[in-house]
Formats: structure tokens, C-alpha cells, sequence
């Protein structure tokens, strides 16, 4: 009976757990400025990364994604109040 294998389940490759050492290293790689995005789509894209590191680097590249959209909105929105805000100077 418990030969049994439950349908529902599918068999999973094991992947060998991440270490303190490998997270600072990824994280580490992460920060440098125009390597760590390189590195974050790297790790995102490759199917022979351990799947947390695959994963983690995708929810990092779509914070990245929502901050940039809400920073050009902030930064057009400061743009526009200003440019308002010079062109009332000028007609006084």
C-alpha cells in the first residue's frame, strides 16, 4: 500500500540547498551596478540555475521593474510641476 505513488504528485529533480556563502555571493554580484543586472538576467534565464536563485532573481528583476516605472512617473510628474510653476513666473 504504500508502494503507491499519488497521482497528483510529480517527481522533482533535487537541487542542492544554497549555502550563506552562495547567497552572499549572489546578493553581493547583485549590487554592483551594471554587472548585477547583467548577472539578474542571467540567473533569471538559465534553466541550470538552482531554481531558488532562478526565482529570487526574477522577483528581484520585477521590483526593479515597478521602481523604475514609479520613479520616471515621479520624475515626469516633479517635471511638469515645475515647468507649471515656471511658466507662472514668467508672466508676472
Amino acid at each position: 500500500m504504500n508502494d503507491q505513488v499519488n497521482s497528483f504528485e510529480s517527481p522533482q529533480p533535487n537541487h542542492p540547498e544554497m549555502g550563506l556563502r552562495d547567497w552572499v555571493i549572489t546578493v553581493f554580484l547583485s549590487f554592483l551596478p551594471l554587472i548585477g543586472l547583467v548577472m539578474l538576467i542571467v540567473w533569471s534565464l538559465n534553466d541550470h540555475i538552482n531554481p531558488n536563485k532562478r526565482n529570487w532573481a526574477r522577483a528581484v528583476l520585477i521590483v526593479y521593474l515597478i521602481f523604475t516605472v514609479l520613479y520616471l512617473l515621479f520624475i515626469l510628474l516633479f517635471a511638469g510641476t515645475m515647468m507649471s510653476g515656471m511658466e507662472e513666473m514668467y508672466r508676472m
